[in-house]
Parts: C-alpha cells; structure tokens; sequence
C-alpha cells in the first residue's frame, strides 16, 4: 500500500508557503518565528503549533507559580494577625496593614488566575 501525501503536506508546498510568508513579514520583528507560526496555522496538523504554544504556556506557568506562592501568605497573614491579637499594647498601624495584606494578597490571587484561566481559553480558541 502506497502512503501518499496530500499537496499540502509536500514539502515544496510547505517551503513556498514558508517563503511567500517570510516575504510578507520581512522588515517586521522576527519575520522567521511569525512566518513560520502563520504557515504552521494554516495546515490541519495542529502539532505545528509548538512554537505559538511555548509563549502562552510558559506565561501560564509562572502566574501560576506567583499564584501558589502567594497561597501561602494566607495562613502566614492570620497567625500574624492572631499574634497581633494576643499582644497587650497593639499598634493600630500593624493591625491594619496586617488586614490589608490578606485583603492583597487575595486579590493578587485572583487577578493572576483569572489571567492565566484567559490566556488557558485564549490558546484553546488557537486549536479549535
């Protein structure tokens, strides 16, 4: 049995596309990386998508990672604070930046997983 390619999956089909793309962004920031993540969208096989791929996963990655990081200030925060309520004499000012550093903390939290959750959706749209 002969395995045949499609005319797209040739490779001279694949290196006019390539060339015809690089020429359009050439004098644009990096013509090569854009020519060849616009020619890798244009095939069926989504596995060509690693180069696109790599920049939105590897900035999920780190908000993750500042997100889990930033989970533990929490519990540091609310032994802070239980501290602060069993001293005697208690400094308003550490008291409510205390508060305000949980308040922070969480909102941070939130901001980095909404972020990384679009950017999840975002790169989902890309192989759809």
């Amino acid at each position: 049995m002969h395995w045949g390619l499609r005319k797209e999956e040739s490779s001279d089909y694949v290196t006019k596309e390539l060339s015809e793309r690089f020429q359009s962004y050439r004098g644009r920031k990096n013509p090569l990386l854009k020519a060849l993540i616009s020619t890798s969208k244009g095939f069926a096989n989504k596995e060509c998508h690693i180069l696109s791929s790599l920049g939105i996963f590897s900035k999920i990655g780190f908000l993750r990672l500042i997100s889990a990081a930033l989970q533990y200030t929490g519990p540091l925060f609310i032994r802070l604070i239980i501290a602060y309520i069993t001293e005697e004499e208690r400094d308003m000012t550490k008291g409510i930046l205390l508060v305000l550093g949980v308040v922070f903390s969480r909102i941070i939290i939130t901001i980095l997983n909404a972020r990384s959750d679009i950017l999840l959706v975002r790169k989902k749209k890309i192989f759809l």
